[in-house]
C-alpha cells in the first residue's frame, strides 16, 4: 500500500512538473522578445528535462538568434529523447549548414528524407546545401524532387532557376522564374533575376518590363532602379538611365556601383566633370574598386588628360590584373602617348587572356608597325582578318603595308 501511494504521489508531482513545463513553453511562444522567450524555454527544460519539445523550441529560437552551435546541442538532446524524427533532423541540418558544416548538413537532411520520403522540406534544404557545396546537378535533382512532391513550392523553383543560370542554362532558368511569378506574382527576386538574364541576352525591352514590375511592386527597391538603369544605358537611353540611378542613390546614397554606372552615363551625355565627381565619390567609398579608376581614366582620356588617365588605368590594372579590356584600353592610351613599346606589351598580355579578339591583333600590328617591325605587323593584320574577314582597320592597315612592298 505504501508503495502504491508513493507511486501515485510521484506521478502527481510529475504531472504538475509537466504542466508547469507546458505553461513555460506557452509563455515563451507568447513572449515579445527573444531574451524572454529564451528564459521561458530554458525554464520549461528545467521543469521537465525529459521532454523533447522544449529542446526543439529553444533550438529553433537559437537558430533565429544566429546561434546554430547552441541550437545543434538542443536538437541533439531532442533526438536522444525522441529518437529518429524527420523534422528534428531537418532542424539539425539547418544548424549545421549555418555553421558551414555542409557535409554534416547534407547527411542530416538525408536522414530526414529517409525517415519521410515525401518530406518536401528535406529535399529542398538538402538542395540548398548541395548548391552551397557547388554540386549544382545534385541541387537541381533535389529541387526537382521537391517540386514533384509539392508543385507550388516556390523557393524550390527559384533556386532551381538560380542553379540553371549558374550552369549557363538560361532558358531553363527563365522558365523556372516564370513559374515562380505565376505562383507568386509578388516574388520580387524572380523578376530581378529574370530581368538580369534577359539583359545579358540583349532582350532589353523584356528586361525593362521585369525591372519596371519590381518598381511597381516595391518602389523603394534600389536594385530595380539600378538594373533598369543599366538596361536603359545599353539601349543608349542615358538620360533615363541617370534618372533611375538618381532614384537608386536616394535609397542607397553610398553605393559605389551605382555611382560608377551613373558616372558612365553622365560621360555619355557629355557631362564629363559630373562623371568625374561620381567616380571620385565611388573611389572614396571603395578605394579597391578597380572599375571606378578605369572609368575615371576613360573620362580623363576623353577630355585630353592623358597622363592623368594613365595613372588611373595603372591603378585599375593593379587591382584587376587579368582583364583583357583594361589592358587593351591602356594599350590604346599608350599609342595616343606614342609609347608604342608599352602598348605592345599590353596587347601581348591581353592576347594571352583573349586570343580570339581581332581588334587586339590589329592594335598589336599597329604598335609593331610604329616600331618598324613591319613583317610582324603584317602577320598581326592577317590574324585579325582570319578572325574577322570584314575588319576594316586591319584590311586598310594590311593594304598600306603591301603598297609599301611588305608582303612576306
Amino acid at each position: 500500500m505504501k508503495n502504491l501511494s508513493f507511486m501515485l504521489l510521484l506521478a502527481s508531482h510529475l504531472a504538475v512538473a509537466q504542466q508547469s513545463s507546458a505553461d513555460w513553453l506557452e509563455k515563451g511562444h507568447n513572449a515579445q522578445d527573444n531574451a524572454e522567450k529564451l528564459a521561458c524555454f530554458t525554464k520549461a527544460i528545467e521543469m521537465a528535462s525529459q521532454q523533447h519539445t522544449a529542446y526543439v523550441d529553444r533550438g529553433l529560437l537559437l537558430l533565429d538568434m544566429n546561434k546554430p552551435d547552441l541550437a545543434l546541442t538542443d536538437f541533439n538532446h531532442a533526438l536522444n529523447l525522441k529518437g529518429k524524427d524527420s523534422k528534428i533532423y531537418l532542424y539539425s541540418g539547418v544548424a549545421r549548414h549555418m555553421m558551414n558544416d555542409l557535409p554534416g548538413a547534407i547527411k542530416d537532411f538525408g536522414i530526414a528524407i529517409d525517415l519521410d520520403k515525401t518530406y518536401p522540406e528535406g529535399y529542398y534544404y538538402r538542395g540548398i546545401a548541395k548548391y552551397s557545396s557547388n554540386d549544382l546537378d545534385g541541387a537541381i535533382r533535389d529541387f526537382t524532387k521537391t517540386i514533384w512532391i509539392d508543385s507550388l513550392y516556390v523557393p524550390a523553383f527559384f533556386y532551381r532557376a538560380i542553379s540553371f543560370e549558374e550552369q549557363g542554362k538560361l532558358q531553363e532558368a527563365i522558365s523556372d522564374f516564370n513559374q515562380v511569378i505565376t505562383i507568386d506574382p509578388s516574388y520580387i527576386s524572380a523578376y530581378i533575376n529574370k530581368g538580369a538574364i534577359l539583359s545579358k541576352q540583349d532582350r532589353l525591352y523584356e528586361a525593362l518590363e521585369c525591372f519596371g514590375k519590381v518598381v511597381t511592386l516595391m518602389p523603394d527597391n534600389p536594385l530595380a532602379y539600378f538594373n533598369r538603369g543599366i538596361t536603359l544605358a545599353k539601349l543608349g537611353q542615358h538620360e533615363k538611365a541617370i534618372n533611375d540611378y538618381n532614384q537608386a542613390l536616394k535609397i542607397t546614397p553610398d553605393d559605389p556601383a551605382i555611382l560608377i554606372e551613373r558616372g558612365i552615363s553622365l560621360d555619355n551625355t557629355g557631362e564629363a566633370l559630373l562623371a568625374l565627381s561620381d567616380f571620385d565619390s565611388a573611389i572614396a567609398l571603395a578605394p579597391d574598386q578597380g572599375l571606378a579608376y578605369f572609368n575615371r581614366g576613360a573620362t580623363k582620356k576623353g577630355i585630353g588628360l592623358l597622363k592623368e588617365a594613365l595613372e588611373d588605368y595603372n591603378k585599375a590594372i593593379e587591382l584587376i590584373s587579368d582583364h583583357p579590356h583594361l589592358l587593351k584600353e591602356r594599350g590604346s592610351l599608350y599609342i595616343d602617348l606614342h609609347e608604342y613599346q608599352n602598348a605592345l606589351e599590353d596587347y601581348d598580355k591581353a592576347l594571352i587572356l583573349s586570343p580570339y579578339d581581332p581588334d587586339l591583333h590589329n592594335d598589336k600590328g599597329f604598335s609593331l608597325e610604329q616600331l618598324g617591325r613591319l613583317k610582324e605587323a603584317r602577320k598581326c593584320y592577317l590574324d585579325a582578318l582570319k578572325l574577322n574577314p570584314n575588319h576594316e582597320f586591319a584590311s586598310n592597315n594590311l593594304k598600306k603595308l603591301e603598297d609599301k612592298g611588305i608582303k612576306n
